[in-house]
């Protein structure tokens, strides 16, 4: 057998390929978008930070949609915190295993408003379902303790051998 001598960056590139994932692979994506839109290393980066902190639920799917939620983002569809909300809230339902398969990493090319109009109906049905849940539920006092208001670390170190 021959022996290969690879040299340091040779390295990092191998371990590169060999660990990165579908997740890593679906930002890159998002990256290299953003970079040929004019942007550099870094401003891509913070791009990509700002997206991932406001809008959560694009790691679902291991960052499938990022794309195109990327796109949206550089296109200024993403004007108001309610509307990013709903994005947010739209994500979860087409990152089910029910429609994770209709939409391409950059969901389809839709602008948000398709996009969110299509799941409105189903986000209403579940909000008023799990407001008949909330409301029909039953709450009983629990007598079997007794709630002591603590004014004062004096009055609190009588009940830090209960506590942690």
């Amino acid at each position: 057998m021959k022996k290969v001598v690879i040299n340091e960056k040779q390295k990092m590139k191998l371990n590169y390929l060999l660990t990165e994932d579908r997740a890593s692979k679906n930002v890159s994506f998002a990256r290299r978008y953003i970079i040929s839109k004019g942007y550099n290393q870094e401003q891509a980066q913070q791009v990509i930070d700002s997206i991932r902190h406001d809008i959560p639920n694009v790691r679902l799917a291991q960052y499938k949609f990022i794309l195109g939620v990327t796109r949206m983002y550089l296109d200024n569809q993403l004007k108001s915190g309610r509307e990013i909300g709903e994005l947010n809230k739209t994500l979860k339902y087409i990152a089910s295993d029910a429609h994770v398969n209709e939409y391409n990493y950059d969901l389809n090319g839709e602008d948000y408003t398709t996009l969110i109009s299509r799941f409105k109906g189903v986000a209403k049905s579940d909000l008023e379902s799990d407001m008949a849940a909330s409301n029909s539920r039953q709450y009983t006092v629990n007598e079997n303790y007794i709630i002591v208001p603590i004014d004062n670390p004096k009055e609190a170190a009588k009940y830090g051998k209960y506590t942690s």
